[in-house]
């Protein structure tokens, strides 16, 4: 990547990061019925969710970047070694802080079976509830990246075509699951393959940027004009489900914003300033932390508090989130990133070694 780029993805993971805690900030006043409540909850909750907005940015930007670590030598291996050194170390930290926070501070019963299958990120498949909201994310890229290992080894992965193949055939999957639901009265979550579909729309949009072809803007605008009102069916065909911080308004207008926004930030209509590069870096703790932050502190708030309350409550959550997310990513995160690249770095000698020989 140039650093043109690099500064184009800092940019939204930046601003992911903080916009998911800014919506997390804004429930627990919504649901602690703080002095304006109603006022917070006809904006970030009957209009547009700030969170969904970073989670799709946070998707299309995985779409972008992620698939082209995949590289010869020992592809895969060292895919999987980066992967897991990129993304479990930290999030280990903040699951063993998680369960500790619930079970000591909240006194909620939490059984040990939850911790352990929360630690393999996997939870949902097991059909155990995730100890934090934001952990329902992470079974997602876990799914990209066993499909982008199974388009490598039928030569699909970097292909333009194959990506955008795959996020047509995953709409198409979405939508049914939306009219299954709309018909059973269930939901299905449709959503999850939506997520999917916009990390290989973020595939696709990288294979455009990297071919340079003349008509590669043209393909951009195709590809979203057929992801945004499919989007939207699968969105608001779904039934309603039981989440008073939930409107399919406000679901739908977060992802429509995360591709505005990447599409913005990709043609450098949006600009870039060391604090947004800074938050980029810490942005895979802070999402990973700041939940357990307002969980600790959402005992600050009462029914009918007061502007100074709430202030107070959001700053001290801000400042002790990207403080802590900080001091992980210095000691946890970046050692652990560093750890893979340095056993990857020998797998990829010893492959070159054998071949020579």
């Amino acid at each position: 990547m140039t650093s043109q780029r690099i500064a184009f993805i800092d940019t939204l993971r930046g601003t992911a990061a903080m916009c998911v805690l800014l919506q997390h900030v804004v429930d627990r006043l919504i649901v602690a019925n703080v002095s304006g409540h109603e006022a917070w909850q006809s904006v970030f909750v009957s209009l547009f969710d700030a969170g969904r907005l970073g989670v799709g940015a946070f998707f299309i930007v995985s779409g972008y970047v992620v698939p082209f670590s995949i590289r010869p030598p020992m592809a895969l291996q060292t895919f999987a070694v980066g992967r897991f050194f990129r993304l479990y170390p930290a999030y280990w930290v903040s699951v063993l802080f998680a369960y500790a926070v619930l079970t000591w501070y909240k006194h909620l019963n939490v059984p040990p079976s939850h911790l352990i299958a929360n630690a393999t990120m996997l939870e949902m498949a097991m059909g155990v509830p995730v100890l934090l909201g934001p952990y329902w994310t992470l079974i997602i890229e876990l799914a990209f990246y066993g499909l982008c290992m199974a388009l490598y080894l039928c030569n699909g992965l970097h292909s333009q075509r194959m990506a955008l193949m795959s996020m047509t055939g995953l709409l198409m999957l979405a939508v049914a699951l939306s009219l299954i639901g709309r018909l059973t009265g269930l939901y299905l979550h449709a959503n999850l393959l939506l997520n999917l579909a916009l990390m290989f729309f973020g595939l696709a949009l990288r294979h455009i940027d990297e071919n340079g072809r003349a008509d590669a803007e043209q393909q951009v605008w195709l590809a979203t004009l057929v992801l945004v009102p499919v989007s939207a069916f699968v969105v608001l065909g779904a039934p309603e489900r039981a989440d008073p911080l939930f409107t399919p308004l406000s679901f739908l207008t977060g992802y429509l914003a995360a591709i505005a926004l990447f599409l913005l930030a990709r043609a450098r209509l949006t600009g870039t300033t060391r604090l947004l590069a800074w938050l980029a870096k810490i942005s895979y703790s802070v999402y990973l932390l700041h939940e357990i932050v307002l969980l600790v502190l959402e005992d600050w708030l009462s029914p009918g508090a007061g502007g100074v309350v709430q202030l107070t409550f959001a700053g001290a959550a801000v400042v002790l989130t990207l403080a802590w997310a900080a001091v992980v990513h210095r000691w946890i995160e970046q050692p652990a990133i560093d750890a893979g690249r340095r056993i990857n770095k020998r797998l990829r000698a010893g492959a070159r070694i054998a071949v020579a020989s």
